[in-house]
């Protein structure tokens, strides 16, 4: 009968290692350094892109929240420019409400409802009425969802979000207001006539 010959145990030493070298991983760390410096310029646009996108659903967002409060409520509520970054109080007229963020208040208690903070670093929110029409503090719904024209100047409300510098241009966005006091969005160009 024929017996197994006995395993032979081999030294650590002389086992095969698994794993990298330094040297190999110092390479796949400088190749990936490369990639990242050459791409990340390109990336520049599609942030930006973003980053206005971002501030327009927040902004929708407010609008819409304001106006269906107002309807719930059956009281006036409006949306006005906060008068600083951690204020609970509403900022006087003015086209930039980008520094500042804005809140969503009941005209009657002037109680806040909701508080949005300010737009990213970059991005500009410029408000206004008709095509480059005089900014204002606000803009209120009645408790029928509609808007109510307290604001002096001539057109509807409407909002401009855009980058701040030169090479974010074509990703301008509007946030038109119509009389029944929906927002509408429109791309770079548009002047929201019409809603």
């Amino acid at each position: 009968m024929l017996r197994p010959a006995p395993r032979r145990r081999i030294p650590d030493a002389a086992r095969p290692q698994r794993g990298f070298t330094l040297a190999e991983a110092m390479v796949v760390v400088s190749i990936t350094g490369i990639l990242v410096a050459v791409s990340a310029p390109s990336l520049r646009p599609l942030m930006q892109r973003n980053a206005v996108a971002s501030q327009v659903n927040a902004l929708t967002t407010a609008v819409r929240y304001a106006r269906s409060e107002a309807i719930a409520r059956g009281a006036p509520v409006s949306l006005c420019r906060a008068a600083s970054a951690t204020s609970t109080d509403c900022g006087g007229a003015s086209n930039d409400w980008s520094t500042s963020g804005f809140l969503v208040v009941v005209e009657d208690t002037d109680e806040v409802l909701r508080r949005f903070g300010p737009a990213e670093a970059g991005i500009s929110v410029q408000a206004g009425r008709g095509s480059g029409g005089a900014g204002f503090a606000a803009v209120t719904w009645g408790a029928l969802g509609d808007l109510i024209a307290r604001q002096a100047g001539a057109g509807m409300p409407q909002f401009l979000i855009r980058p701040t510098d030169a090479s974010g241009t074509g990703f301008d966005r509007r946030v038109c207001l119509s009389a029944s006091g929906r927002p509408r969005l429109a791309d770079e160009g548009d002047p929201c006539d019409g809603n």
